[in-house]
Order: C-alpha cells, then sequence, then structure tokens
C-alpha cells in the first residue's frame, strides 16, 4: 500500500492474508498458541499467535503512519489528529507522535476513554437529523458508504 500513489488504505487484503496463514500453520501443525511456548525451542518453523498478531499490528501501523505523513507532507499540514478506536493502539500513537514530530508536526488524539468505535459520532449525526425533524421508519437499511455531504 505504500506504493499505491494515494493515501486510501484497505485491510481487509492483508486480513485475509493473516486468516488464510493461520489456517495453513494450525494444518500443518506449526502454529504455536498459548502456554505451548517450549515447542517453539523444539521447531524453528513454528510461529506464535503473538508474532502474528505483533507483525499485523507492525504492517497496518506502517501503512497508516507513512500515508499519514505523505498526506500531511503534501499538503503542508502541520497539525495531524488521530481519531476513533484506531486511537486506542499506543503502537500507533507512539509511532505517528515520532514520525509528525520529525515533519514538525502536532499530533493530537482524545484520551484513551473516547476513543472507542465511530458509535458517538453516529449518534450525533442521528442527533442532528433528530433535531432538523427528519425521521425515518424501523425499515431504515444500514449504509456503511454515506457521504458526509448527505448529512
Amino acid at each position: 500500500m505504500r506504493n499505491s500513489g494515494d493515501y486510501q488504505f484497505s485491510f481487509s487484503g492483508i486480513k485475509t492474508s493473516v486468516r488464510y496463514f493461520v489456517e495453513k500453520a494450525q494444518r500443518a501443525g506449526v502454529l504455536v498458541e498459548n502456554g505451548q511456548e517450549d515447542a517453539k525451542d523444539a521447531n524453528p518453523d513454528t510461529v506464535t499467535v503473538e508474532d502474528i498478531a505483533a507483525s499485523f499490528q507492525a504492517a497496518v501501523v506502517d501503512v497508516l503512519v507513512y500515508k499519514s505523513i505523505c498526506a500531511a507532507k503534501s499538503t503542508g499540514a502541520k497539525t495531524i489528529t488521530l481519531t476513533g478506536g484506531v486511537a486506542a493502539n499506543s503502537q500507533l500513537r507512539a509511532s505517528l507522535k515520532t514520525a509528525a514530530t520529525e515533519i514538525g508536526a502536532e499530533l493530537y488524539y482524545p484520551p484513551m476513554n473516547l476513543c472507542t468505535d465511530n458509535g458517538v459520532m453516529i449518534a450525533g449525526i442521528a442527533y442532528q437529523k433528530y433535531q432538523q425533524g427528519l425521521r425515518d421508519s424501523l425499515s431504515l437499511n444500514a449504509a456503511a458508504n454515506g457521504s458526509i455531504v448527505d448529512v
């Protein structure tokens, strides 16, 4: 994703790759789960669940930081904000803080107790629509790709 030439990212491909990797490791008997740490010493081909999770996190953090910094550089932004549930990731916070400092940008993120999914934002928009007198029936469908313009 670093070489895509844009600021977009989707982690569905890497999630699928990790899933298939885990399934293959399970079938091959080389996946070491909790409580089996000594099995890694017996077989150097084994992989731990912790290593898989850490590698996944490192790859995602790398892409998020890289693209965020590229976007800030190309626009001249000196402020970067990290919000939503992903802002609770301490590795992302630390890596983005280091990278932002290196380019002379400030990084802001909310306290950990406010780093949740977007339920509050959805509720805020719903409240605004309610205040405007807009109502929907209980047959309303969810739209995962709505536009902010439609709000």
